[in-house]
């Protein structure tokens, strides 16, 4: 049984081909980022906290401005 082979102008062509693309980067760039955003979130958050505190002008920090 001999297949026939596809090339790079046969798949930029393609809807089906460009459907199946679409899906799977909604698939897994959804995934990815439903897993790493609430850790880049956390880490994020605890470098703030730890690298842009500011000992000696705490209180205009927690100061609310309305």
């Amino acid at each position: 049984m001999i297949f026939a082979e596809e090339t790079f102008w046969d798949l930029m062509r393609s809807g089906p081909h460009w459907a199946f693309e679409l899906f799977l980067m909604v698939l897994f760039d959804g995934l990815i980022g439903a897993i790493l955003y609430p850790l880049f979130k956390r880490w994020l958050k605890a470098h703030d906290e730890r690298k842009h505190a500011h000992e000696h002008c705490n209180d205009v920090h927690q100061e609310k401005l309305f």
